[in-house]
């Protein structure tokens, strides 16, 4: 026999009185089939006697009646569910709010006690919940034969649980949107559904969205992830929509950091456009005609400065600037690419000239009195020819090693720009994260041990912290930062936790402290205990994105060079190269150390 639940003291009618109707919210209905009995289910109202009273057995007139009973004089039979047997905290606040719906099956045993059968945990959730009574359906008692009796519990109880075919999630999205056509609102539905609004309304925005829909129940993905999905869906993304369902099935870990990179470059693409649109207007305004992508800035007739010398009469590798060049017919400018000193992508003009030899100037290498190259010149590059053979050898030598050392630049400059921006939207999901950690009740068994190692360490992002008040900390908790002298909000929060929740303010505080100690290249040069901060993370269940990994096992660029080089190991064409480098200059250079956008351009 189960444990018995707390019983009330009240007197026990020993027969099943009139019938007395469920309140509104509580509303009863017959479950469909008793075993064929068709006799039609009546519910009574039982009022429950002091405790250890006995209660005369109604028999078998009460059998497939619906009782209402305080859950507290309930007996908790012997039930197969033995692990996940706690009370859900949504499912009490369900019940709390809408009462116990479908009833629980019970029988009575010799006593008049009425013993659960199935209906366990609606029976532990309305106690929990502080339900008045609830609706029980009376069942005949068990066999007497005792090992049939408990083959037919096991089987039933088995049954009640995998007899059922859930809803589809994209079910529950459709019926939230119909909530919401009927006049509810996300904070009325969620209050209803006893659900956090966070998740209605992410939720709803899965519900408007047919392919984070489906792609939620196919995959299987969480309701985070599919709302994510529908809002890149929304903005017309299809692209970024699609390979966020592929990283959320192959690399989950990423998925969080992959959604806000693509954030971020959303805003940075409306920034590069109001930088664009500015960029124009002022060239426009001086007078200065704006290039359209139509005309190349090496080859044809156009050419940018950069690559040209005044005239074909001046010495080779002469530099051509804007404003020696302003007075030309050709002066113009095309919209090229930067980054400024935070490396936020920036518009800025590309001079150059729109026919370069009906104006008289000359390619920047071109042999002296020529404004190009011969046209049986191989040259690749402008470098000075030579009619030794041995020369030119050594002067393709010479290139080719020039044009491999670029090639390692680039693919140095793409690995930390990439990887920067990763860090950047990493950033935000780990300060998430870490908003969340301050909300626990309780820390980890091993966070007291490592707490005091890090204050047996002293590092410099504890003293840091502290002496910036713990700045942070209080930002991420949107509480507002102490000035000199002013208390903490925190102060009051530590002072009144339990022993458990102060052990989780300690372990913020500390872990916020070597947050802000990171630096935007630290995954690339870790520093001090920036792997073990990460790796405190994992254990407290944060799911790091490659980059962070990276804190942990640092990726050298010699193998990141070495695993790109043999797709480029070809050499280039001078245009090609050119080309390459051009881009490379106007798009791909500015990153964080900062480098001559120039240093690495050659001429055609």
């Amino acid at each position: 026999m189960g444990a018995v639940l707390e019983k009330t003291a009240e007197p026990v009618d020993s027969a099943v009185s009139s019938a007395v109707g469920p309140s509104v919210d509580e509303e009863i209905t017959s479950p469909a089939g008793h075993d064929g009995d068709d006799r039609d289910v009546v519910v009574a109202d039982v009022e429950q006697g002091s405790s250890g009273s006995s209660v005369e057995a109604a028999g078998e007139d009460e059998w497939y009646t619906v009782v209402w009973v305080p859950p507290g004089s309930l007996i908790i039979g012997p039930n197969v569910r033995q692990e996940n047997a706690t009370p859900d905290k949504e499912g009490v606040r369900d019940i709390k709010k809408r009462g116990v719906r479908a009833p629980i099956l019970a029988y009575r045993d010799e006593s008049g006690n009425l013993v659960v059968t199935e209906g366990q945990m609606r029976t532990l959730q309305a106690l929990e919940a502080g339900r008045e009574k609830v609706p029980v359906w009376v069942q005949p008692p068990p066999s007497a034969d005792e090992k049939a009796a408990t083959i037919d519990r096991i089987i039933n109880q088995l049954g009640e649980n995998d007899h059922r075919t859930p809803m589809t999630r994209g079910d529950v999205f459709r019926a939230h949107q119909q909530l919401r056509l009927l006049g509810l609102s996300a904070t009325a539905i969620a209050r209803r559904r006893s659900r956090s609004k966070r998740v209605i309304e992410d939720s709803l925005r899965v519900g408007e969205s047919e392919l984070a829909s489906k792609a939620a129940d196919k995959y299987e993905l969480t309701l985070e992830q599919a709302a994510v999905i529908a809002e890149f869906e929304g903005y017309g993304d299809l692209e970024t929509a699609k390979e966020l369902i592929l990283t959320a099935v192959e690399k989950p870990n990423n998925f969080a950091v992959l959604a806000q990179r693509k954030r971020d470059d959303r805003a940075e693409e409306e920034r590069l456009q109001q930088s664009e649109t500015g960029l124009v207007n002022e060239l426009t305004a001086a007078g200065v005609t704006v290039f359209d992508e139509s005309i190349s800035t090496w080859s044809g007739d156009a050419r940018s400065l950069d690559r040209l010398r005044p005239t074909p009469d001046d010495e080779s590798g002469t530099e051509l600037t804007a404003d020696a060049h302003a007075d030309c017919p050709g002066h113009g400018a095309w919209i090229g690419y930067d980054y400024d000193d935070n490396d936020d992508r920036i518009a800025v003009p590309v001079y150059g000239c729109a026919d370069f030899r009906a104006h008289g100037h000359a390619l920047l290498y071109a042999p002296a009195g020529q404004a190009e190259h011969g046209t049986g010149s191989t040259a690749t590059f402008d470098t000075a020819s030579s009619d030794d053979s041995d020369g030119e050898g050594d002067a393709a030598s010479a290139v080719a090693r020039a044009a491999l050392e670029r090639e390692k630049a680039r693919i140095e400059r793409r690995w930390v720009r990439e990887n920067n921006k990763n860090w950047d939207a990493a950033e935000k999901v780990r300060h998430k994260f870490l908003a969340d950690v301050a909300r626990r009740s309780s820390a980890p068994k091993n966070a007291r041990k490592w707490l005091a190692q890090q204050k047996l360490d002293g590092s410099h992002a504890l003293r840091k912290a502290m002496e910036r008040r713990h700045g942070l900390a209080h930002r991420l908790l949107k509480l507002p930062e102490p000035g000199y002298g002013q208390r903490s909000e925190l102060i009051t929060k530590i002072a009144n936790a339990t022993e458990a929740k102060a052990t989780v303010w300690d372990l913020y505080l500390t872990l916020v402290a070597m947050e802000e100690s990171l630096q935007r290249d630290s995954w690339r040069r870790p520093m001090g205990t920036d792997s073990e901060y990460m790796s405190m993370l994992l254990d407290l269940g944060y799911e790091p994105h490659d980059v962070e990994r990276k804190v942990i096992t640092p990726e050298r660029i010699e193998d990141v060079i070495a695993a790109h080089l043999p797709h480029h190991a070809t050499p280039h064409t001078h245009e090609d190269t050119h080309e390459d480098t051009h881009e490379d200059t106007h798009e791909d250079t500015h990153e964080d150390t900062h480098e001559d956008t120039h240093e690495d351009t050659h001429e055609d």
